[in-house]
């Protein structure tokens, strides 16, 4: 399968393509105020008496869990306290901006990410081989007209498959993107090794010959990668993808 990553062109995305790194960005500093976030829903006695003894035993077996922070005497305030119910949900929201995200896209030759993301066209786009078998938190994002709606419960239950729901979910107003998101545990804010291969670099219609230039200089050594460029129509309201000829 392949990704597409929409990229301003810069030094730091330059040295990133050398030395195959990816930028995993955390969602608190995401241009989205509606990103990652989720609705507020109880939980009943019993599932927090079942949750107690799953969090027990998971601090013996030292697997990650959801530190309730209150004890069972303190149950009942809690659920008709709204201040202490806030406070634990936004303890979970915080800590759902500790993961780190790659956001990709499934098309290349999108006229708004150009324009938003790849600096107004004058920037590049990526194109990555991904395989989904060998990445299993590499997720397609759900698009909805409400948040995911999750409770403690949810998150103790089962942390990583309700922490991948709401990060994996945004407004159906950014449905265009097409995206999908690469979605690493505590790596907010982090360069990491690239896990998927790059297998092209797209030019903008913008691009200065000086940066291509210098892009081509810098990975000619790897001859798995090739070179494409974006151009407009003169027709339609369309951009157009082809092999790049270097002159």
């Amino acid at each position: 399968m392949k990704l597409y990553k929409y990229q301003k062109y810069s030094h730091q995305t330059l040295g990133s393509i050398i030395k195959n790194k990816i930028w995993l960005s955390g969602a608190k500093n995401f241009n989205d105020l509606f990103d990652c976030k989720f609705q507020q829903d109880k939980f009943t006695e019993n599932e927090y008496i079942e949750l107690k003894h799953i969090n027990d035993f998971r601090k013996k077996q030292d697997i990650p869990y959801v530190d309730l922070g209150f004890s069972k005497f303190e149950f009942n305030e809690i659920i008709f306290n709204d201040v202490k119910t806030n406070a634990m949900y936004h303890g979970a929201q915080e800590y759902l901006y500790e993961f780190g995200i790659f956001c990709l896209s499934e098309i290349p030759d999108s006229i708004l990410m150009w324009s938003h993301y790849a600096d107004n066209h004058k920037g590049i786009c990526l194109e990555f081989d991904v395989d989904l078998k060998l990445n299993n938190t590499l997720l397609a994002v759900n698009y909805a007209t409400k948040y995911p709606k999750v409770s403690i419960y949810d998150m103790g239950i089962n942390l990583a498959k309700t922490t991948h729901s709401i990060l994996a979910t945004k407004s159906a107003d950014w449905s265009y993107e097409k995206e999908w998101r690469y979605i690493v545990n505590d790596k907010s804010d982090q360069l990491i090794n690239n896990p998927f291969k790059l297998t092209s670099i797209i030019f903008g219609a913008r691009s200065k010959s000086e940066d291509i230039e210098t892009i081509l200089e810098a990975v000619k050594h790897n001859k798995d990668v090739s070179f494409k460029k974006a151009t407009q129509s003169n027709t339609d309201y369309e951009m157009l993808i082809s092999d790049y000829v270097h002159i």
